[in-house]
């Protein structure tokens, strides 16, 4: 997740690109704080 925010804010690597990219990309943010979530929730 590091890597894919420094390609979007510091290199701006999706500039230009179109908007079924970047909602790939809000999606995959969305599903890794999701499972984050789940992680913190499970119990062992």
């Amino acid at each position: 997740m590091v890597a894919a925010l420094w390609g979007i804010l510091v290199w701006h690597e999706f500039r230009g690109s179109g908007s079924r990219a970047r909602t790939y990309l809000l999606l995959m943010f969305i599903s890794y704080a999701l499972a984050i979530a789940l992680v913190a929730r499970a119990t062992a």
